[in-house]
């Protein structure tokens, strides 16, 4: 008796230490991934507000794209290590009724991830391509309201930010999700869902073995 008292505490001890380093790979990646969307995101907008700065009387500038691309950077980083993408992704999908694998899920994490990030950033970037944009512009022209203003330009900005910040989340947040996933051991091959998994008995103690889950039968 006391043998067996001894193995399975060794076995509940050996579950709290899976799920103790199962959680430690869940937090690990969830800071990578939105390191990773963050800079990506950036990167996109970033981009895409210093070009529609041009259609608003301004000049592209190298300095100005990358004090827009850095200062948002910070930003979405921030907000992904605020926000839990994942729960808030999964939870949308459950109020959908939809599997967040499916490819409907994708789309509604994609949205998500959007309206999340993409307003924040493209309100801050717009401010400071359209500061950028004045420098450019004859203070005369500024002086009669004509020049360019974040009011004017943010509509549109908007606009375009949502559309590009949903494709680029559609796009890369499922791959970037599937490869975090494998490079912290949580999708398919050895270790997925830690040591043990996939073996017989890796449901609980005794599982996989004959009579487990009832008596042992007689005769």
């Amino acid at each position: 008796v006391e043998s067996r008292g001894r193995k399975w505490s060794k076995v509940g001890e050996s579950a709290r230490e899976l799920r103790l380093r199962k959680g430690v790979a869940m937090k690990k990646m969830s800071i990578e991934m939105a390191v990773c969307m963050g800079l990506i995101m950036s990167l996109v907008l970033s981009l895409v507000e210093t070009a529609l700065s041009t259609v608003h009387g301004g000049a592209f500038s190298v300095p100005a794209w990358l004090i827009s691309f850095v200062i948002s950077a910070v930003i979405s980083i921030l907000i992904g290590l605020v926000v839990p993408m994942k729960k808030v992704n999964d939870a949308f999908c459950a109020k959908c009724k939809t599997d967040p694998r499916s490819f409907k899920g994708n789309l509604l994490s994609a949205l998500m991830a959007d309206l999340i990030y993409t307003p924040v950033m493209t309100v801050i970037m717009t401010v400071i391509m359209v500061g950028n944009a004045r420098k450019h512009i004859p203070e005369a022209v500024l002086a009669a309201g004509q020049g360019p203003s974040v009011a004017k330009s943010l509509p549109l900005s908007l606009i375009v930010g949502l559309v590009a910040g949903f494709l680029v989340a559609a796009l890369v947040q499922p791959v970037l999700m599937k490869a975090l996933l494998k490079k912290n051991g949580l999708l398919g091959g050895p270790g997925a869902g830690g040591p043990g998994a996939g073996k017989p008995g890796a449901g609980g103690p005794g599982a996989g073995k004959p009579g487990a889950g009832g008596p042992k039968p007689e005769g």
